[in-house]
């Protein structure tokens, strides 16, 4: 039998509409027609198969382990949705009410930007710290100048951290910010981030400080010189790590002496501690005892002045002007002289740089303000 005739046969053979004798044809016809057998083959109606009903108890297990699967995705994402709400509604809070202590995302976004300042300084890497600070505070100075103070704080830094911590390695850094009652509670409110660093070292000692966010967009260090006899009187800090704290206040701010306070303690016969806690170690015994002898006599410092500081370009230094006016009850005298100073504190002037003006005194009194600073 012909192709033609077989494939015009197969599809009435899957019906079950051909005779026996048809069947038999097709049969014989295909065992030897590779194509038509194919044609057979993948006819629908032939490969058809009965589909098994699935077992019911097990189609109940599978649905109902993909609705708990399904239940058990939405609890997590709806606890993980209203965890996200509590702390954006926190931190919310935090940024508009300010309040002492309150986290918010400014003070997030702070404290991400103060641990890489505080990484910087547990690695002694003051390159990276003097160049991340504000130096707002010093800007009757030129840029020049600038960049000369900013080259030494980098090497004073450098030196005395060693100096203090370089024999430990570091244990942990950690920072805290949040906002400032102190700073809130200020005439001039402003809202400001009290961004706190510790640093702990492996020998049990630590470090802190503090940064305050500047409006120029780097931070201010608020740390104050601290005097020598602040130090020897408190025992709060080796001498290392005195030497490093007053680098770390000078780098921030170069105005290292509170001048009414200072003329305060020159002017007075009785405070000693302050005036001559204020100098370099090496001459606290010389001014101690130039204050001292001046104090016995019948002397008095009348009045004292002292200018801003400046800077000495031939010196690379700074330096207060300095006007002190005695009395010894017959006439007057005036010494005019400079007070250097850098970290490590002030430095008496030389006697070339003492010039004494006089109105009736006694050379007496000359000669005691020649001495005054030892």
């Amino acid at each position: 039998m012909k192709c033609e005739i077989i494939k015009d046969l197969i599809p009435l053979s899957a019906e079950g509409l051909c005779s026996e004798e048809s069947e038999k044809e097709i049969t014989e016809h295909i065992r030897t027609c590779e194509t038509c057998r194919l044609l057979y083959e993948k006819s629908p109606e032939t490969t058809s198969e009965v589909l098994p009903i699935p077992d019911e108890k097990e189609t109940f297990k599978k649905v109902s382990w993909a609705f708990r699967k399904l239940t058990l995705k939405s609890g997590i994402t709806a606890v993980l949705l209203i965890a996200v709400l509590a702390v954006l509604g926190w931190l919310t809070c935090g940024q508009s009410a300010k309040y002492d202590g309150e986290v918010s995302f400014e003070s997030i976004v702070q404290s991400f930007e103060v641990r890489k300042i505080a990484k910087y300084i547990a690695d002694g890497n003051f390159d990276s710290y003097v160049d991340s600070i504000s130096n707002d505070s010093n800007s009757n100075l030129s840029l020049e100048t600038a960049n000369i103070l900013k080259e030494q704080n980098k090497k004073n830094l450098t030196d005395t951290y060693l100096s203090a911590y370089g024999d430990t390695e570091v244990k942990s850094i950690s920072v805290k910010s949040s906002y400032s009652l102190d700073v809130l509670s200020s005439p001039d409110y402003k809202s400001t981030i009290r961004n706190n660093i510790r640093i702990e070292f492996a020998d049990g000692r630590s470090f802190e400080t503090v940064l305050f966010k500047n409006p120029d967009g780097k931070y201010i260090c608020p740390e104050r010189y601290v005097s020598n006899s602040f130090l020897i009187e408190s025992d709060r800090m080796t001498s290392a790590e005195q030497k490093f704290h007053n680098a770390l206040a000078h780098a921030n701010n170069c105005d290292i002496l509170s001048s009414s306070g200072f003329e305060f303690t020159i002017t007075s016969k009785d405070i000693m501690n302050i005036y001559t806690g204020m100098f370099h170690e090496q001459y606290i015994d010389d001014v101690t005892a130039g204050k001292s002898a001046f104090s016995e006599t019948d002397f008095d410092i009348t009045n004292a002045y002292f200018s801003d500081y400046r800077f000495d370009e031939l010196k690379n230094m700074l330096y207060y002007d300095l006007i002190l006016l005695a009395d010894d009850g017959k006439g007057i005298a005036v010494m005019m002289s400079r007070i250097y100073y850098d970290y490590m504190g002030l430095y008496p002037p030389e006697k070339d740089d003492i010039t004494i003006h006089t109105d009736g005194c006694t050379p007496e009194l000359e000669q005691a303000l020649y001495n005054f600073f030892g």
